[in-house]
Order: C-alpha cells, then sequence, then structure tokens
C-alpha cells in the first residue's frame, strides 16, 4: 500500500510507462502539493573544515601547547532543517557541530552575526551549536591559552577564521536545502567510563587512583547510549546522520598536533559505507562526569588493543561506528518526510554556587602567588590565574545568577535537548527518564562550558565538582532538568 509521505513512491508512478499509474502518480503529487495531508521536511547539509593557519595554540590542557602540524581535519558539520506544515508554518534551524573544546560567547556571537547577514529571515538564535570537546584543537577561549610569538596563530585569530568558515557553511547547508525524510534509532557501545573515583573517606578524585584499598568504586554510571538520525535527499541518498555518544572526544588530549580525535574515524568509515557526501554531525551526550579512557581494566583493554594492532582512537571508532551501522540496518525502512517538528530556545538565570570565605581566601592566595611568580610559570599557567580570578571576582561581587540558553528541539518522535554546561550524565539521565518523546537526545556544550556536578559529586569534591571548575551545582542542576522537562511537556501537548 502506498505512504502518503513517501515522495520516491510518487515519484516513481509519475517516471511509469504505464500510463494509469503515471496518472495515479500526477495525482498523488498534486494532492501533497496542496497540503491535503500534512508536512514535508526540507535538509541541506555541509561539512567545511575549520583548522586555522599554523602553528596554533591548542586548548585543553593546564599548559600552553602549539600545534605545529595536524593529524587529521578539523571540521563543522551542519545540518539545515526545515519544516512545512498543512497550516503553511514554517519551522527552520541549523544544528551545527564543531570540532572543538567549546563554544565561546566571542566565536557564538561572530558565527551568528555573519549568518544574519547570509540568510535573511532566519532567526539566528535557533542556530543550535556544539563542541565535541576534543583538546587537540585551536583555542578559541581569550586569555587561558595564549602564545606571545606572533607567528602563531592567536584565540581572536582563530575565532575570527573559524566563524568565517562555520557562516560560510551554514550558507552552504541552506542553499542546499531539498525535500528529505529522517529516521531515527537508539543504540549501544561501550564507550564512557565514570572518571571519578571514590574512597573510604567519601572523597572523590577525577582520574584517581583505583589500585588501592582506599578505593571504592567509580562515583557514577558508565552510560552505553548512542542516539542516532539519519536523513535522505529525494533521491534516495543518505546525506547526513547525528551521532550521539555520551563521552567527550579527548582520547588523545596530550597530544601536541590537531586532532579530531575518535570522530575523525568514526566519518572516515561511515563515509566508506555511504558515500562521501555523508555528512557526519557527531554530538556530546551529557557526559560531565564520563571520559574515554579506562580507570579500572587498563591491562586487559591494552591487550585486546595489541592482538587488534589498533590503538585507542580506532578501537573507540570502531564501537561508535559499529552501533551507528547496527541502528541503520534496524531503522532504515522507517523513513519519514511528514514529521511534527518545533523548537523553543529560551534563556534561564541559574543560581551561583556560593563561594565560601575559605574559598575566597585561598583563590585570593593562588592569584597573588601567580601574578607575581615569573613570566614563564605565569606563561604556562595562565588558565589557572583566569580560574582563580573568576572566584574572587564572584566572591567581591557578590554574583547571584549564572546565565545560560538550553534549545529543545521537536523531530518527530525526537527531544534534541542542549546545555552549555558539562553536564553529569545523572542529569542527562532524568530529563531521559522524564520525557514525553519516545527518544531523547542530551546535548552538552552547546556554549561554554564549566561543569554541573550531582549532589554525590559536590559532596566528594575534586576536580570537576569544587569551586575552581564550576559555577554552579545541583540547586541549577534541579532547575534545568524541570525546565527542559516542561518544554518537552508542552511540545508533546500540542
Amino acid at each position: 500500500m502506498l505512504k502518503m509521505n513517501d515522495d520516491r513512491r510518487i515519484i516513481h508512478f509519475i517516471n511509469e510507462n504505464d500510463s494509469k499509474k503515471r496518472i495515479v502518480g500526477i495525482f498523488l503529487f498534486f494532492f501533497l502539493s496542496c497540503n491535503v495531508f500534512a508536512s514535508q521536511l526540507y535538509v541541506g547539509a555541509a561539512s567545511v573544515s575549520i583548522l586555522p593557519p599554523l602553528p596554533v595554540t591548542l586548548a585543553g590542557q593546564r599548559v600552553l601547547r602549539i600545534a605545529k602540524d595536524a593529524q587529521t581535519p578539523l571540521t563543522a558539520n551542519i545540518i539545515a532543517l526545515e519544516n512545512k506544515d498543512k497550516n503553511r508554518k514554517t519551522v527552520k534551524t541549523v544544528w551545527v557541530s564543531v570540532d572543538l573544546i567549546m563554544i565561546t560567547p566571542d566565536l557564538e556571537s561572530h558565527i551568528r552575526k555573519q549568518v544574519e547577514k547570509e540568510i535573511p529571515g532566519l532567526d539566528v538564535d535557533k542556530i543550535i551549536i556544539s563542541a565535541i570537546h576534543t583538546h587537540t584543537a585551536p583555542a578559541t577561549r581569550h586569555g587561558f591559552w595564549e602564545s606571545k610569538d606572533p607567528n602563531v596563530t592567536n584565540s581572536k585569530e582563530a575565532v575570527a577564521f573559524i566563524s568565517d568558515k562555520i557562516a560560510k557553511g551554514i550558507k552552504q547547508s541552506w542553499d542546499n536545502l531539498g525535500p528529505a525524510s529522517m529516521t531515527w534509532g537508539l543504540g549501544h557501545a561501550s564507550i564512557a567510563i565514570n572518571r571519578r573515583a571514590t574512597y573510604a573517606d567519601g572523597s572523590a578524585s577525577m582520574y584517581g587512583q583505583t589500585n588501592t584499598p582506599k578505593f571504592r568504586g567509580l562515583e557514577g554510571p558508565s552510560p552505553d547510549d548512542v542516539n542516532v538520525l539519519f536523513f535522505w535527499n529525494n533521491q534516495d541518498q543518505l546525506i547526513a546522520t547525528v551521532v550521539n555518544v555520551p563521552c567527550p572526544a579527548q582520547t588523545v588530549e596530550h597530544r601536541t598536533s590537531v586532532n579530531a580525535d575518535y570522530w575523525y574515524p568514526v566519518r572516515q568509515s561511515l563515509r566508506k559505507r555511504f558515500g562521501d557526501q555523508l555528512v557526519v554531525l557527531g554530538t556530546i551526550g551529557a557526559a560531565g562526569d564520563q571520559s574515554p579512557h579506562a580507570m579500572i581494566e587498563n591491562a586487559a583493554e591494552k591487550r585486546m588493543r595489541d592482538l587488534q594492532h589498533i590503538d585507542r582512537l580506532h578501537q573507540l571508532g570502531n564501537r561508535v561506528v559499529e552501533a551507528v551501522e547496527d541502528v541503520y540496518d534496524i531503522v532504515k525502512n522507517d523513513r519519514h518526510s511528514d514529521i511534527k517538528m518545533d523548537q523553543k530556545v529560551e534563556k534561564l538565570q541559574l543560581p551561583m554556587s556560593p563561594v565560601s570565605i575559605k574559598a575566597y581566601k585561598t583563590a585570593k592566595k593562588h592569584l597573588e602567588k601567580l601574578e607575581s611568580d615569573d613570566q614563564k610559570t605565569k606563561y604556562r599557567l595562565q588558565r589557572w590565574i583566569v580560574k582563580n580570578r573568576s572566584i574572587v571576582d564572584r566572591y567581591e561581587h557578590r554574583k547571584a545568577n549564572f546565565p545560560t540558553t538550553v534549545h529543545v528541539l521537536r523531530l518527530g518522535d525526537v527531544a534534541v535537548c542542549t546545555s552549555r554546561f558539562e553536564l553529569f550524565t545523572k542529569y542527562g539521565q532524568q530529563i531521559k527518564a522524564r520525557s514525553k518523546a519516545v527518544q531523547t537526545i542530551n546535548i552538552e556544550l552547546a556554549g561554554e562550558g564549566t561543569y554541573l556536578p550531582t549532589p554525590e559529586a559536590v559532596k566528594g569534591r575534586g576536580y570537576s565538582a569544587n569551586w575552581v571548575s564550576n559555577h554552579v551545582g545541583p540547586e541549577a542542576g534541579e532547575i534545568l532538568v524541570e525546565h527542559i522537562v516542561n518544554i518537552i511537556d508542552q511540545m508533546w501537548l500540542n
């Protein structure tokens, strides 16, 4: 039986030699063109290089690193989406994933301003931009990782270069908009590992020692969900996929070369199967307490890699690809061009974590020491100067609120929810458990990330849960979860 939302079958009827079948196809074409049935999804995709001139300063580690070479390409992967329903209502958005550690306000602002000039009528506030959190990509946060060498691309130059490339990529994807269909599915792969070790005294430590009698276990869950979306054009060509993995891309975080981490082998393998036209938009789920580094079975993991003759990067890439291909084989025939699409963008003021007098005095003492140290030390520890100065500023000016923006996008039975934070996994689980959507995808680092820890993490302290590494805490996490769940509730009532 002919499905009314299957454009491919209608085109087949129109091209038939049988005059009766051709008449049926033409009738159906005009019937759908008049919006008698429902909506039509339009999709455009693009992938653009964002690597600025080398050498360039890298973001993500405690010391300054300068990359003189690139081991992989760095890209921004983009999907433009438009949906026209039977009431002539149009929903438009653009979805961008960038091979960076985070999306800084300066970079985000540059992109939106440039796109506003290029695409009249597009609400640039609805552009979703997130990072894969690779620690081997150019620094775009001013003052954190800066070189004094004028021959090294600095953060301001990187922002100008990258924002221009992304804006052009968005325009390219928008110009490529055409009738499309999509589907979605849930797979599983062992990628993420909770990186916070807990101990008998109640303390916790990121990447803490586990081969000790004091070790009591990892602090939270290690999720294995892989959420996938697929998009086809009306020539039956798979043009884009969104792959959501709850693990930051920092397998090779200590290197001094540019690298897109495990997403590079993922893209290579998927394009090998589905064609070079495929845009692979990689996103990170709620994973503030996760990493790709083994915490317990290190020796066993290494033995398995040695026997396979692969490194950790490709081991993880293979696992992601296998999950995506498994999902594809299950859902590939359940395509939809007639979907419900909606998007809400809301700004929140979350309560900042209070800075105690003890924390203030400690930060001020560290800051005075860092700023009075010799130039070589200051040069290597710029990020800690910025972090401690932020703590002092929060205490002295009694800052109470922390601004943030959340996006909730509905695509058929799928809810896509963003936050700017390195959001601990349990918050993502709460959103998914309470969501009215069939499938819910959390995306972190849709902005300049700071950690958002759980109550258990704050109690255990350690990096990612202390005053040095976050601006907001569990109270803000509860508010964020409630707000996102409420938006989803409203969308699924309509």
